[in-house]
């Protein structure tokens, strides 16, 4: 082989490469959690009916997130075998998709700003007495959109891809849910939702590459594991 051609396939090797290298932004690998002062409860016993539940759960919207689902519109084949439980015939479900999702009062990047935050909320109902309705928010598959990673893909191009890391579920969400629900319902005497304060700290997170999921492809209702590298 000439000197010539080697140089020329070392050239189309090279270049590729180094375009890779200094193109490539990864997004922050730290993301920094606000600690609270103390988890919010995630069920509330409601003096209401079972069917007065069920009524203020068909109307209930959220402008950031959408309608919730009843029972008897399950979509998916996993939300079809959890919803025909019995046990679960009075519950409803919020499943997001990919596009919604909400700042996280918890999830924060370096620079202070909130990271997008996103999961699916099964409520369970369950009837106490004649006057009393347990309602239980149940989170499956939290995680937050961190950014996206520029590559530079040979012939095609630069190619963007979404990052999105699990994280675990904060309580914010599950009890802002069922207060949300409780003013429906006309219940006024409600704890206030509990938020991370100056004082109640906050540690870091770096997520591994394990934490990292494929969206779509990985956005199925079931749980999956706490992040690798963020425990309670």
């Amino acid at each position: 082989m000439n000197k010539w051609l080697v140089g020329t396939v070392g050239v189309l090797v090279l270049v590729p490469v180094s375009l890779w290298f200094a193109l490539r932004q990864d997004p922050p690998g730290t993301i920094t959690v606000k600690l609270l002062p103390t988890p919010n409860p995630t069920f509330y016993i409601f003096d209401r009916t079972v069917d007065q539940v069920d009524a203020a759960l068909a109307e209930y919207r959220d402008d950031r997130l959408g309608p919730l689902y009843m029972a008897d519109n399950p979509v998916s084949p996993d939300e079809v075998a959890t919803f025909a439980q019995a046990v679960n015939e009075h519950d409803a479900y919020l499943d997001p998709g990919d596009a919604n999702t909400s700042r996280s009062l918890v999830y924060f990047f370096p620079n202070g700003k909130p990271c997008d935050f996103s999961e699916g909320l099964h409520i369970h109902v369950t009837k106490v007495d004649d006057s009393h309705t347990k309602v239980e928010v149940i989170v499956h598959k939290p995680w937050i959109f961190v950014g996206q990673r520029k590559r530079y893909v040979f012939p095609l191009g630069l190619h963007d891809r979404g990052i999105f890391v699990k994280v675990i579920s904060t309580t914010v969400e599950e009890y802002s849910l069922l207060h949300k629900l409780g003013l429906a319902m006309g219940v006024s005497n409600m704890p206030p939702v509990i938020l991370p304060s100056d004082t109640s700290g906050a540690r870091e997170f770096r997520y591994a590459e394990d934490d990292v999921i494929n969206l779509p492809g990985d956005r199925r209702p079931l749980d999956w594991a706490a992040a690798s590298t963020l425990a309670r």
